[in-house]
């Protein structure tokens, strides 16, 4: 959850997590991490083909970020470059092939406070609605969704800098009672069946499928989340971690994919598994060059993948 948040009536800014989180990955309990002072405008657009493209731009530690995030069935890519403007100015961002956006800022009504979530302490920051002006256009890849607007209503925020605390103890993740997983290099899969309280029965697995690319200086990640139903996960549970699990997720994925492993702790990831992610061919997530890992409830083993040769 984001450490700011508005007033009732302002909305919620899902994106403002990954720019405003500080704290590193290892940090433990009590521990206190300082958040730096930033600013950022935000806004949505209806894509073609149901997808919604979310865009934004952000100042932080002296460095201009703007990006992308497109969402829609059951699938999100995120386009990341360096921005070439402040965003109290507007946004000022080249995606090369997949578009461009200059706009200029005009900011309405009053501004209104940014509160802190309970763990965060520090000089609150502001927020105001307005709008930009000027030509925005996007194009996904082989044209999955496209944008074009000379008009669109905003969100400009701007904090400074501030702290946070990790409580002690926290929350973990969804109940699980069984999870698999497979990578190779910037491609990963996983599966996870959750505790049968946890989840209705049509929901109670989850598979998930990522990959990572760039083209020049432009950054993208892909993913894609399938709830599902138990049957597309067999695992047959037990005192021991299982020597065998099948998955077979629902479009977009297509195929299955078996993880195995010998009483040698010799493991495979096999299968015709593969993905589509939007705009892209099917990416396969099976195969001797993957490194996979099966987990139970509290126990986990893992092998890394094999070096493929190079060129």
């Amino acid at each position: 959850m984001s450490p700011l948040r508005r007033r009732p009536c302002g909305g919620a800014l899902a994106i403002i997590v990954a720019l405003l989180l500080g704290a590193p990955v290892h940090a433990v309990a009590a521990d206190t991490y300082p958040v730096s002072g930033g600013s950022l405008v935000y806004g949505l657009v209806s894509g073609t083909d149901g997808y919604r493209v979310h865009f934004s731009e952000w100042a932080r530690n002296h460095r201009h970020r703007f990006k992308v995030a497109v969402d829609g069935h059951h699938a999100t890519v995120t386009y990341e470059v360096p921005a070439g403007r402040d965003p109290a100015d507007g946004i000022a961002a080249n995606l090369g092939r997949r578009g461009r956006f200059g706009l200029r800022l005009v900011k309405t009504g009053k501004p209104k406070d940014l509160a802190y979530q309970d763990w965060c302490e520090g000089p609150h920051g502001h927020w105001q609605r307005g709008y930009l002006s000027g030509i925005g256009r996007f194009r996904g890849e082989n044209g999955y969704t496209e944008v074009h607007f000379r008009r669109v209503r905003v969100i400009f925020e701007s904090w400074p800098s501030f702290r946070c605390h990790y409580a002690e103890g926290g929350g973990g993740g969804e109940p699980r009672r069984a999870q698999v997983f497979a990578h190779r290099r910037s491609v990963g899969f996983g599966a996870v069946l959750a505790s049968r309280h946890a989840a209705p029965a049509d929901r109670r697995v989850l598979f998930r499928a990522w990959m990572g690319d760039s083209a020049g200086r432009l950054r993208i990640a892909r993913e894609v989340r399938v709830p599902a139903t138990e049957s597309s996960f067999s695992f047959p549970g037990g005192p021991k971690l299982p020597e065998e699990v099948t998955v077979e997720p629902p479009s977009p994925f297509a195929g299955t994919a078996t993880f195995s492993r010998t009483p040698e702790s010799t493991f495979s990831w096999s299968g015709d598994l593969s993905v589509e992610f939007p705009g892209t061919r099917p990416i396969r997530l099976a195969g001797p060059s993957f490194g996979a890992g099966v987990c139970d409830a509290d126990r986990c083993v893992r092998q890394e993948p094999e070096r493929e040769p190079p060129g």
